[in-house]
């Protein structure tokens, strides 16, 4: 359509780091930048030198070399690199990120290296076991200081917007030693799980409220707890969430329920050992997932949001 055309060519031509957004998400869910462009045709008469060259060097790969722009030269750079080392210095020079550099190089620790200093919060946080099991985060090393700082820079966690959820996963996951998948395993760096810790309840400051009135219902049956993610509970993700909006929505309110609804007395002060244990000590009866809905309708409590946390075990 007209509309949706219009959109995504008025993107390529006035997003501010579209050179950066080109090279690093190069393909999506089996589209590629040439398949939009070809659906999309962005054409305008004002385009600059820099657009013209970007068009065709996504339309046909080899073009890279005629794009004037330091992230097209590192680009070509990193991917013409003999070996790691080369690709560990064109990094450091040019400042380059991870998806820039060929999948061979992403296997070495002098590239993993290279690419700390410039990585952002939340790609930190997905590599954590990659810098981990190729030995760079060692006590007291100078790896181990950049990683601890950048979890406590209040700039840079404003800006990213760490999610709770996604820290307490990766705290999760490092503490065990070992990623999902494959069979590379890490030891825990002490004063990096700590940080972690710090940083699941600081992301909390970074959340943006929404104003509305919001009723949370947990789901308390046992199931939550027997019926256990491999990385963490049901129960513990439920807490984690609600605890998402409790400090957040100055309007909220939270229940438990199983086959009723209880209050929690969960208040924005609560730690999550404390959520948690305030769900467990909740735990009776079958469950019934629409408890919530009938009490709000009973009780005719003006709402703008019910969100209900559970396993799905419901009778």
């Amino acid at each position: 359509g007209r509309l949706m055309k219009e959109a995504v060519s008025n993107w390529y031509f006035k997003h501010h780091s579209i050179v950066l957004q080109v090279l690093k998400y190069r393909q999506r869910e089996g589209w590629t930048h040439r398949d939009a462009l070809r659906k999309a045709h962005p054409y305008s008469e004002d385009m600059t030198s820099l657009q013209k060259s970007l068009f065709e060097a996504i339309c046909r790969p080899d073009g890279w070399v005629n794009v004037q722009h330091p992230l097209a030269e590192g680009f070509v750079a990193v991917q013409k690199a003999k070996n790691a080392a080369d690709a560990a210095a064109i990094i450091k020079e040019r400042k380059l990120p991870r998806e820039f550099v060929p999948t061979e190089f992403l296997n070495t620790p002098e590239v993993w290296e290279a690419l700390l200093p410039g990585m952002p919060i939340n790609a930190l946080l997905r590599n954590l076991g990659n810098l981990s099991k190729h030995g760079l985060l060692g006590t007291f090393s100078d790896n181990e200081e950049i990683v601890v700082g950048k979890m406590r820079d209040p700039i840079t966690l404003a800006k990213a917007k760490v999610h709770p959820f996604s820290v307490l996963v990766t705290k999760a996951v490092y503490g065990r030693g070992r990623g999902l998948r494959g069979s590379g395993t890490w030891r825990k760096n002490q004063a990096i799980d700590r940080a972690l810790g710090e940083l699941f309840y600081e992301s909390f400051n970074y959340l943006e409220p929404t104003g509305k009135r919001h009723l949370i219902a947990i789901d308390v049956s046992g199931s939550m707890s027997w019926g256990s993610h491999e990385i963490i509970s049901n129960a513990e993700a439920a807490a984690a969430m609600a605890m998402a909006t409790v400090r957040t929505e100055d309007r909220t309110h939270v229940m438990g329920f199983a086959h009723n609804f209880v209050d929690l007395g969960i208040t924005r002060d609560d730690s999550l050992e404390a959520v948690m244990r305030k769900t467990r000590d909740m735990n009776f009866g079958p469950t019934d997932v629409t408890v919530a809905i009938r009490w709000a309708t009973v009780n005719q409590v003006p709402l703008d949001a019910l969100v209900v946390y559970s396993d799905g075990e419901s009778w």
